[in-house]
């Protein structure tokens, strides 16, 4: 049998004290702007709440933060603010928020009005050109600075939030180096300075006399940028996904030579084939088959397969025969563990071990947990999962398996 780890970065490589910090740092900065008190930031709880529905991107949570704040300051006053500095001033100026806002209270609603291929945020401001009245944000969405807030958050040189958050999370040399042009703060890294390893030198160690001895494969599967060398990016110089976020924290780990199935991997899946980013990630199983092909395949040999496999139908008799498969898996039953401390990549390798099975592959998955989260475990759990509270004994009962 081939045994494969699919390991997630944030939450079970590391201690994703890096994004945290780049986080609050981003939130306390608008906070300031707009005359608000630090315990309006975002705590741990709401943070564990995003990630339980799914909404695991800073990208989405932020913007989504000072969409409520705005829209709650917004529902007493009939006023035309043209820009978000414009409405900061006002803000800071007539103080219309007193309470913190339930920045969780209405996920739900979010959710039933995001539109696939698209992040959340960007759905939502979307939404605004459709039907402004039937909008969660509804007194925001009739403001013309609406569109600096939820729109474009992959972009960072259009949407200031993304933008601050990026220069926090790479620190100013790394930012000017990625994006060129771009307007940068003189900060630290907080990827650098307080990402730490979950893993033990000693769990390392055994981990990597496995990959020697060939009784196991291991890719990083993660929503992280990664980097591409030697690969054209097609003139997405101020797109996010391509900065070295991955690579720092597989750094952090001693993991550095595994695979990479990050953001900027399936991002440039996306300039060679008919695919929406957003549409691709994580919980879609065609970034857990991603992962599994770049187990035994090099980037474009492993995205064929999976487009391949993809836009196969089971239904229909469309998926792939399993001597097709051969050309890129090895001719054995497949382990597939995956490690996570949210459910979309459980979902993720859910789907993808069923379309393997489909088109007549052994497929074994194994789902780990890892959090201490109460909302996180139970949607682990209802997964299917074993969850425990950290990375090293959830990676030991895995290689106990491998070993038994």
């Amino acid at each position: 049998m081939a045994n494969i780890f699919l390991l997630d970065i944030d939450g079970v490589l590391v201690q994703p004290g890096g994004y945290r910090t780049a986080l609050h740092r981003t939130i306390a900065f608008f906070l300031e702007q707009l005359g608000l008190p630090a315990h309006f930031n975002l705590n741990e709880d709401e943070i564990g709440i995003f990630e339980a529905n799914g909404i695991t991107s800073e990208w989405d949570m932020i913007p989504l933060t000072f969409a409520t704040i705005f829209e709650s300051a917004l529902t007493h006053h009939e006023i035309h603010l043209a820009s978000l500095q414009q409405a900061m001033d006002w803000f800071r100026s007539t103080k219309p928020v007193n309470d913190r806002p339930a920045y969780t209270a209405n996920i739900h609603e979010w959710l039933k009005s995001g539109s696939p291929g698209l992040p959340l945020a960007d759905s939502l401001y979307n939404r605004f050109l459709e039907n402004p009245s039937s909008n969660p944000f509804r007194k925001l969405a009739a403001q013309p600075f609406a569109v600096e807030v939820l729109s474009n958050t992959r972009d960072f040189s259009k949407n200031p939030f993304s933008r601050l958050f990026q220069n926090h999370v790479l620190g100013e040399k790394i930012f000017k180096q990625f994006y060129p042009g771009l307007p940068a703060l003189t900060v630290e890294s907080t990827l650098e300075n307080y990402d730490k390893p979950n893993l033990p030198p000693e769990l390392q160690s055994e981990i990597q006399k496995l990959f020697e001895k060939g009784q196991l494969r291991a890719v990083a599967m993660t929503l992280r940028p990664n980097q591409l060398k030697e690969l054209a990016l097609n003139g997405n110089s101020y797109r996010a996904g391509f900065s070295p976020e991955a690579e720092i924290a597989l750094r952090l780990t001693g993991l550095e030579g595994i695979a990479l199935a990050g953001y900027g991997t399936l991002l440039w899946a996306c300039q060679h084939y008919p695919l929406a980013i957003d549409q691709i990630l994580k919980p879609s199983e065609f970034h857990a088959l991603t992962a599994i092909a770049l187990a035994f395949n090099d980037l474009p040999e492993a995205l064929q397969f999976c487009v391949n496999l993809y836009q196969g139908n089971p239904s229909e008799g469309q998926i792939q025969s399993s001597a097709n498969l051969s050309r890129y898996l090895p001719n054995e039953p497949l382990h597939i563990h995956i490690f996570e401390d949210s459910p979309n990549g459980l979902r993720s390798v859910i789907r993808a071990s069923e379309i393997l099975k489909n088109a007549g592959w052994p497929v074994t998955p194994y789902l780990w947990g890892i959090t201490t989260h109460p909302h996180k475990q139970k949607a682990l759990q209802e997964l299917g999962a074993t969850v425990f509270s950290n990375t090293s004994d959830a990676l030991i009962s895995g290689l106990r398996l491998i070993n038994s």
